[in-house]
């Protein structure tokens, strides 16, 4: 047995083990486990297709609580058991990567080390209760690393897939990428309550509800955990991820069931990504599509000139501004007519033959009609913009013939330029923009959030700027920062006025308590699962030093992040404590759940949890924040039955999660370059910006010589740095390893033979 396959086998060990001990599912964390060390065994490539696939999925913190050790560090242990078993660890000694490569890579890793040890020190005694279960804890460092140690451990055995096995690699890692992707997007349904509406809606219109409700508030996160401090995670991975489904459906040597798969999830790619109502993820959308009309009109024209190629944008460009004037005079419904009078007309001349004329003329007239009939309706019956009969009807007709005339130029130049399967998803593109992109962004929410660019703006900028002032002063933390993982605890330190509310962990005589310092945003909660129609008594011990406190008890329903703090689906008890004297109180409180529990007959509904609060409102507000310390919480029924775990917090914050609606500004600086120069200075910032740039760099002259796998991943990052320039990103590890997973690929992928990489 050789020494790769020796060191395989304690990997596996660590990660059985970790996954038994686990708080939450571990039963169904070890099968999970099981079946990834049997791809992993019989697939060569199969932790590169597992990898992405389980970085936007296999995340149970608000179950479990962990927020250093998580259950994906366990599948990462068995995929690197895996590359180990297959022999990956090898290096190249034929085809090494360029010396300017290795050379980015050293001085980052070496930049990123001596600023993780910054943000270590002064490496506090392990023994403290925060120690690995609060992001103000000096380790904080180690849980935002884990993404940059995972990512470089993985390298070696991706360089030799891409040396080895390149196509395999590609279709491995494009793989991966859609299956997260489709797991995101339909979570992201789940919470939109779009299944709901299936399930139980009575008609029609009230089914669609929630597919087609762009005015809500609500904003998905998916199932990233890391979005209960706000941030833009999820418009991070988004980007990342819908160009990657975007080049599956045109690479020609992909499996077919790559390309289906790639094509079926595109649009709810995009509609998720539509679906967060961010500001970033739209302008990133914005420059992902832009890069990507660029590159499709290059090999337009190389095919039919200038001239034909600029027919077919100029079709397609005037019927989603058509698009875009229409929705705002009639709604959905003027919407579909002209979707009807474009795309009748274009796939009539793309797919029926030339001298079916008949045919085309009817499909014509046919798709007028109806578009000009329901731009029609859609005029008189709209409740914003009402107009006439007489004056609707020479508008309706206008907009349907324009809708054709555009649609058979779009089809003739088509037909002239495309093939049926590269047509067939610029259709399917154009329709998810035309469905989902214009009504979300002339839509009532993004109206309203457009109007508040400036103003948010400057806050965003004032933000920077407190944020670099706490800094520490000097030539090191001018050159390596404030070290990996230290804003939010210095931000806690340097601005303790700003901050909605603080909940860590106190151990007084061997004993741990939960201390809640007051605030409206923080909560701590537990996920629970309570039998409907019964009565619970909640009961906890309590200690208070201030005059007055007001805790809230509140069993709800609710998502990760909420947008109004009023939520019906709760049960609410609000208590007025009063200063304890140094000694513990018991509290208790009896509600009835009523059918906000489980076994009623709602499905999707959002989970059920136990919210804790120390709220600090109305004439609290003119006070000093109170600390409200709790202990020995129980929630039973009237048999007496538990139904909470770690009530006494003895195993730290294991199965306790906090969450933050409003107040996001404390935990991200909300820029990720500003980030990176306060926490690693000039240097990590230089050495990030060259390893970025090389990764880019590698891979537009990849995709100069066709190779769209390449293409995809170069607008990906691209777009990534777009959200960059609002969102801090490189302080989550999930993101950051996937991140760098896209980056060295592109860099392993420039040594693939142009031949290999054309999809030709």
């Amino acid at each position: 047995m050789s020494v790769q396959r020796l060191i395989a086998l304690p990997c596996l060990l660590l990660a059985g083990v970790g996954a038994w001990c686990f708080p939450a599912f571990p039963l169904l964390l070890v099968l999970a486990l099981l079946v990834a060390t049997v791809i992993c065994w019989r697939v060569p490539h199969g932790w590169l297709f597992l990898l992405p696939a389980l970085v936007p999925l296999a995340d149970t913190a608000p179950w479990s609580g962990r927020l250093f050790l998580q259950e994906l560090d366990f599948f990462l242990l068995v995929m690197l058991a895996g590359a180990l078993w297959h022999g990956q660890f090898v290096p190249a000694r034929h085809q090494p990567l360029p010396r300017l490569d290795r050379w980015m890579i050293t001085a980052f890793i070496a930049c990123y080390a001596a600023s993780l040890h910054l943000g270590l020190s002064p490496y506090p005694a392990h023994d403290n209760p925060n120690t690995f279960a609060s992001y103000y804890s000096h380790y904080n460092g180690l849980r935002v690393a884990r993404g940059v140690l995972w990512a470089l451990g993985f390298l070696p055995p991706l360089a030799f897939l891409f040396r080895r096995t390149p196509e395999k690699a590609r279709h491995a890692l494009l793989g991966g990428m859609l299956v997260g992707l489709l797991g995101t997007g339909l979570t992201a349904l789940w919470e939109r309550g779009v299944w709901r509406d299936l399930l139980t809606a009575d008609n029609l219109y009230d089914r669609l509800d929630g597919l087609l409700d762009f005015s809500t508030p609500y904003r998905v996160t998916g199932l990233f955990s890391g979005m209960h401090t706000g941030g833009e995670l999820i418009d991070g991975y988004l980007v990342l991820a819908w160009p990657c489904a975007l080049v599956a459906a045109l690479l020609k040597d992909a499996p077919r069931s790559l390309r289906i798969l790639a094509v079926l999830t595109l649009p709810l790619a995009l509609y998720t990504t539509i679906a967060t109502f961010s500001r970033a993820s739209y302008l990133s959308l914005a420059v992902c599509l832009a890069l990507f009309c660029v590159a499709l009109l290059q090999g337009l024209v190389r095919r039919g000139g200038a001239t034909g190629a600029g027919l077919l944008l100029m079709g397609l460009g005037g019927f989603l501004g058509l698009s875009a004037l229409g929705f705002q005079r009639g709604g959905t419904l003027a919407l579909a007519g002209l979707m009807i009078g474009y795309g009748g007309p274009a796939l009539a001349r793309f797919f029926v033959a030339r001298d079916a004329l008949a045919w085309r003329l009817t499909l014509w007239t046919g798709a007028g009609i109806v578009a000009a009939a329901l731009i029609l309706r859609a005029q008189v019956t709209s409740k914003w913009v009402p107009v006439g009969t007489t004056e609707a009807l020479p508008l309706a007709v206008g907009a349907a013939l324009l809708a054709v005339m555009l649609g058979n130029v779009t089809g003739v130049r088509a037909r002239r330029l495309m093939r049926a399967p590269e047509f067939g998803l610029a259709a399917l593109v154009c329709l998810a923009v035309a469905s989902t992109i214009i009504p979300a962004v002339f839509g009532f929410r993004m109206e309203a959030r457009f109007a508040t660019v400036s103003q948010d703006m400057a806050t965003r900028t004032a933000h920077w700027q407190d944020g670099l002032a706490l800094r520490p002063e000097g030539l090191v933390p001018a050159l390596l920062g404030a070290g990996v993982g230290s804003f939010p605890r210095l931000y806690l330190l340097g601005y303790p006025d700003k901050l909605d509310g603080v909940a860590t962990l106190r151990e007084e005589e061997d004993a741990q308590f939960l201390e809640l310092v007051g605030g409206k945003d923080v909560k701590v909660t537990q996920r629970v699962k309570l039998p409907a129609h019964r009565r619970y008594r909640l009961s906890l011990d309590y200690r208070l030093a201030e005059p007055e406190a007001r805790l809230r008890m509140r069993i709800c329903r609710r998502q990760l992040i909420e947008p109004l703090d009023y939520n019906g689906a709760c049960r609410t008890v609000d208590r007025r404590l009063h200063a304890t004297g140094g000694k513990w109180q018991r509290l208790s409180a009896v509600f009835d759940l009523g059918d906000l529990g489980a076994g009623t007959s709602i499905p999707g509904r959002a989970p059920l949890l136990l919210e804790l609060g120390n709220r600090r409102e109305y004439d609290l507000m003119s006070r000093a924040p109170t600390t409200l310390a709790l202990d020995n919480l129980h929630l039973q029924d009237e048999a007496g039955e538990e139904y909470l775990e770690n009530g006494d917090f003895s195993t730290r914050m294991d199965h306790w999660f906090s969450l933050y609606d409003f107040n996001h500004l404390p935990w991200h600086i909300k820029n990720m370059f500003v980030h990176v120069h306060f926490e690693q200075g000039l240097l990590g910032l230089l050495a990030t910006l060259a390893m970025l740039g090389l990764a880019l760099a590698r891979g537009l002259a990849s995709a100069t010589r066709g190779d769209l796998f390449a293409l995809g991943l170069t607008i990906a990052i691209t777009g990534f740095c777009t959200v960059g320039l609002v969102g801090t990103l490189f302080d989550e590890p999930r993101l950051l390893l996937l991140l760098l997973l896209m980056a060295f690929a592109l860099i392993a992928n420039r040594r693939v033979a142009p031949r290999r990489a054309s999809t030709r």
